[in-house]
């Protein structure tokens, strides 16, 4: 069987074609096959069919919003029409920076996650992330200095996780995520947050 072959949408309309090392063609016998897809497509994968998810660096987000597709099961030379579903496998935080009067004249230069892992192991058949590690600070793009977009690993609700914002003099604050709260797979969670000289928890 071959495994791994590069699909692309030039024109993002949902068809998919291969270069001619990378096309996949259905058994002559009219044995049926199983597929499944996933993005980004990496070309170092384990021989169990795993890739590592690395977060750490937000600069290009398409570029680490891991998606997988449904299985599609007994396709065959009989039966060629594949019709895919891809779902996240990550989560996304959305940030809305609002100033408040002492801080309105100066502008967000950085907004820094702290206390979240930073890779993963995914299994492609499995559909499971797995082997969490590297806790480091990610450091997320902000746009206008109002707004700011992070994907990162789903995590169960736990302590230590905080967003540091720095001003462009230099100031920070800093506000703690809620204990209680869970990142969940294929979601996004809206954090709104006020840099002052007291934070409470978002």
């Amino acid at each position: 069987h071959k495994c791994n072959c590069k699909y692309t949408t030039a024109s993002g309309d949902g068809f998919f074609s291969a270069l001619s090392e990378n096309i996949l063609y259905y058994p002559l016998n009219g044995d049926k096959v199983d597929l499944i897809a996933y993005y980004p497509h990496v070309t170092n994968h384990t021989s169990d069919h795993c890739i590592k998810i690395d977060v750490a660096n937000q600069a290009n987000l398409p570029g680490i919003d891991l998606m997988t597709s449904n299985r599609v099961v007994g396709a065959s030379k009989n039966n060629p029409a594949v019709s895919m579903d891809f779902t996240h496998k990550l989560t996304k935080l959305q940030f809305k920076l609002k100033r408040e009067d002492n801080t309105l004249k100066k502008n967000i230069k950085s907004l820094v996650i702290k206390g979240m892992n930073t890779t993963a192991t995914f299994g492609i058949l499995t559909g499971e992330l797995s082997a969490y590690a590297e806790a480091k600070n990610i450091e997320v793009p902000v746009n206008n200095s109002e707004t700011a977009t992070a994907i990162v690993l789903p995590r169960e609700a736990a302590a230590g996780v905080s967003f540091t914002i720095t001003l462009d003099d230099d100031t920070e604050y800093a506000v703690a995520m809620k204990d209680d709260m869970e990142l969940k797979t294929a979601t996004k969670s809206t954090f709104p947050i006020k840099p002052r000289d007291k934070q409470t928890p978002v």
